[in-house]
């Protein structure tokens, strides 16, 4: 009788676990009907891939792992040319006048007098010697010079998947970057964009107007 009881007890919880098994697996191939179905549509793909890989330079940093030091490595880099380029300048104009229209006397016109040569080593060199809002403000204009000075991707303009991607490639070789015959040399790039009279095109951060009560009054005078 015993026996007789345990196997049906037996039979029973195999037959319970076949259900449920049974079950669950008709639910996943019903789930992925759906998903399928719904992954057809290709509106519906191009904003799952959004969902799975961010356009946002925070969220592509987060998704793929890489830190503010590692990006700041190729920041440094960029700075430290950028700073080179323009100290080339103003060796190459230290002589140079130009005619005052108001005086009609010739005045003194040296680019870039107030910089002085400079090479950081660490991007905590370069944060101690701005505040975070002008170190964001910087991070940002050279971050686009690259884009414009140097052969990096296609279009000659700034993207945050691409920036990413650079950073990936070589947060441990910045001179791989801008001194590579692969991308050209990034002080030439920024000597040829100062020359042209394009360097200053290159995203300088916006310029923040604060509205206040005689702001416009102000305007009208």
């Amino acid at each position: 009788m015993e026996k007789l009881i345990d196997t049906k007890v037996n039979f029973t919880i195999e037959g319970e676990e076949m259900i449920r098994s049974s079950f669950y697996k008709d639910r996943r191939e019903k789930v992925q009907e759906l998903i399928d179905e719904w992954m057809s549509n290709e509106d519906n793909q191009v904003e799952y891939q959004e969902q799975e890989h961010p356009t946002d330079l925070r969220g592509l940093k987060n998704f793929l792992g890489i830190s503010d030091d590692e990006e700041g490595k190729l920041i440094v880099a960029i700075y430290n040319k950028d700073i080179e380029a323009k100290i080339q300048i103003k060796n190459e104009t230290r002589n140079d006048q130009r005619l005052d229209s108001k005086t009609g006397k010739y005045r003194k016109s040296q680019r870039f007098v107030k910089t002085k040569p400079l090479s950081l080593s660490t991007y905590s060199a370069l944060k101690r010697r701005y505040k975070p809002n002008s170190l964001n403000a910087l991070k940002t204009r050279l971050k686009h010079l690259l884009f414009r000075a140097i052969s990096v991707n296609s279009t000659g303009r700034y993207n945050a998947d691409d920036w990413c991607n650079l950073i990936k490639r070589y947060s441990n070789n910045t001179d791989a970057l801008v001194e590579s015959s692969e991308h050209g040399n990034l002080v030439d790039g920024i000597y040829n964009l100062i020359k042209s009279g394009e360097y200053k095109q290159a995203a300088l951060p916006k310029r923040n107007v604060k509205i206040t009560p005689n702001f416009i009054s102000k305007q009208m005078i």
